[in-house]
């Protein structure tokens, strides 16, 4: 009889070890799904965006005037082309500084309303983002 109950345990380990093996396996299978699909979502967003985070300067924004202010926790880009008639979506808050090639236009903070468009400056013909360190795996500028 003392048989009984260590028999009982055993098909009850052997039970809960085979459940826990299948869940294992379409945890896995959901696992990489999920990593597939975060790969080809990436790779959409990669080629969309225009802000080119392998070229950024370091520790500055561009402020009000058009000068570069020293600042460890800001990032800027390097120039990036505008054309005024077509329509440019930003999902991160950031400073905007327009140019008319090598000529300071203005900077406006985009920060309300994101993601959105950021205002449209008829006489730019290129852009500089500056924004805070934290945001660089997230921003995103992209053409409508």
């Amino acid at each position: 009889m003392k048989l009984k109950p260590l028999f009982i345990l055993g098909a009850s380990a052997l039970l809960l070890a085979a459940c826990g093996a299948e869940e294992s396996e379409e945890n896995g299978s959901s696992e990489t799904n999920a990593e597939t699909s975060t790969e080809e979502s990436d790779n959409k967003n990669q080629s969309a965006n225009l802000i080119d985070k392998e070229s950024l300067n370091e520790d500055g924004w561009i402020n009000f005037e058009g000068d570069v202010k020293e600042q460890a926790e800001m990032m800027n880009t390097e120039s990036i082309p505008y054309d005024p008639s077509k329509e440019y979506e930003l999902n991160s808050g950031a400073y905007v500084t327009y140019f008319n090639g090598e000529e300071f236009i203005e900077t406006k903070l985009t920060q309300d309303n994101l993601p959105g468009p950021i205002e449209t400056v008829d006489e730019a013909d290129s852009i500089k983002l500056s924004f805070h360190k934290d945001f660089l795996d997230i921003i995103e500028l992209t053409e409508k």
